[in-house]
């Protein structure tokens, strides 16, 4: 068996194929007719004679199925020419591939899902339009099945999202106890885990640590290298947090927010900030 692209040398052959499937080179999907005569696709033949073939066209970095048809079906030659279809739509950088179907058929409907596309819209009654630029589509389809909707299938080929968040950050200490009890008195709140190596306050839902690295025998130059900023209510609290501190930055307005920075017991250098209203 070989599979090859659809090109001019094999073009005839094709188009006599798509002939004896659909006795016609017009298909007409959701109303509109569409001719296979010059459809990208790929083919499965063996001797010199197609047995199965697959069309497709892209639009504005979709890649829609037109048709797939094998005379020998449950041996895998479908798919090996879904899979080349799903090659040529990441080549040509499509973010999605699309087909559409009607609801009698159902060994489709089996196909596709089981090779990674999903049902995402159905279309009622959208057969009784394509009938009315195709009259020759028939009222009945596998099983008896009355043909009335069409049902539409993607396979996505984005990039899962990376839905990112941070939900953590944790600053380096000397001396753990002596840190917790600087956090203690700055948050206004116990911590909410302690332990000798890696405590914790829980803000909100974020989880600000403390780490004391020395246990781990890691190296750690404290400064601004990383600055973890913390927001307040408004200008009197950022004013009663900064009483006391070491002041590394003077607190100064930029655009809609107050900011200044300190530093905390161990060395790390933090900013805080606290909106800025009209009458500032």
């Amino acid at each position: 068996m070989q599979i090859q692209q659809i090109n001019q040398m094999n073009r005839k052959s094709v188009n006599e194929f798509i002939l004896k499937q659909w006795y016609s080179m017009v298909m007409v999907i959701h109303g509109e007719s569409i001719n296979l005569e010059n459809a990208d696709g790929w083919f499965a033949s063996e001797d010199e004679v197609i047995i199965s073939l697959i069309t497709y066209r892209i639009v504005n970095s979709e890649m829609e199925i037109l048709s797939l048809d094998s005379l020998r079906e449950k041996n895998g030659i479908g798919t090996a020419l879904i899979n080349k279809a799903i090659e040529a739509a990441k080549n040509k950088d499509c973010t999605r591939i699309k087909l559409i179907t009607t609801n009698d058929n159902l060994s489709a409907l089996r196909f596709y899902q089981k090779r990674g596309f999903e049902m995402v819209r159905l279309y009622r009654n959208a057969v009784d339009e394509s009938r009315i630029v195709k009259p020759q589509i028939p009222s009945t389809g596998e099983d008896g099945i009355p043909i009335r909707h069409e049902i539409e299938l993607e396979m996505s080929l984005r990039e899962p999202d990376m839905n990112c968040k941070i939900a953590s950050l944790y600053i380096c200490v000397n001396d753990m106890k002596r840190a917790v009890h600087f956090y203690e008195s700055f948050f206004d709140m116990p911590v909410t885990e302690y332990d000798e190596t890696y405590s914790v306050f829980d803000i909100n839902g974020f989880r600000f640590g403390l780490f004391a690295y020395q246990n781990m025998k890691e190296v750690h130059t404290f400064g601004s290298n990383c600055l973890p900023s913390i927001g307040v209510g408004n200008i009197d609290i950022l004013k009663k947090k900064l009483d006391g501190k070491e002041i590394c930055f003077p607190l100064a307005r930029i655009k809609d927010n107050w900011v200044a920075e300190f530093v905390d017991s161990e060395g790390n250098h933090i900013e805080i900030t606290a909106p800025a209203c009209k009458m500032d």
